[in-house]
């Protein structure tokens, strides 16, 4: 059996022999329609766990009759793809919802209990339809009531917010240098400032 991962503009591809042994490698989207021609193949996503433990990838499969038209495929793969994104929208924003749990001295030095509103404006911002959530890396409260959310990748770059009652803050570090964006109000504006630092992660 031949499994298919979506990753950017690349597909992989995992062999299964019968001892469950698997090896991956990526074949570029242009050539699928030649693999597919070959017989039944299936479209798998994977899901990674944002944790500090292993990685952990859960598979949905799809079958194609022979020649399948790699339109129709493609279909699938985007209606997918928007799947997952929801999937994982969803998840932090119920990450986020969890905070509200927290009571007046949370952390044993005073801390405010998470302000109402800064949940609905952290969850706001995660269902903004530019805000990519794949680079994840925590979700926490401050001591202040508010919420951040920090965004990483491999190489150690990040973009850290923090969300108010009424404003936001955002930090951005990257080999070329550091950006600092202060208490600005909650636009469209600044969302898709903001996305356009974190997709560059």
């Amino acid at each position: 059996m031949i499994l298919y991962s979506t990753s950017h503009e690349n597909l992989s591809n995992i062999n299964l022999d019968d001892n469950d042994k698997y090896s991956v490698t990526s074949i570029p989207k242009k050539n699928v329609k030649k693999t597919i021609s070959l017989g039944v193949v299936a479209i798998s996503f994977l899901f990674a766990n944002t944790s500090s433990e292993a990685k952990s990838h859960t598979y949905t499969t799809f079958s194609f009759e022979k020649n399948t038209n790699i339109k129709e495929v493609n279909k699938i793969v985007s209606r997918e793809e928007k799947s997952n994104i929801n999937f994982l929208k969803m998840r932090y924003c119920m990450q986020i919802q969890e905070l509200g749990l927290l009571e007046e001295n949370w952390d044993g030095y005073g801390a405010t209990k998470v302000l109402p509103t800064c949940i609905s404006n952290a969850q706001n911002i995660i269902n903004y339809k530019a805000i990519i959530c794949d680079c994840i890396q925590d979700i926490y409260a401050n001591p202040n009531g508010t919420i951040s959310i920090l965004w990483e990748n491999e190489n150690e770059e990040s973009v850290g917010l923090e969300i108010g009652e009424k404003k936001l803050s955002y930090y951005v570090v990257r080999k070329n240098g550091n950006e600092f964006i202060n208490n600005v109000p909650f636009s469209e504006l600044q969302y898709n400032k903001l996305s356009a630092y974190i997709a560059q992660l």
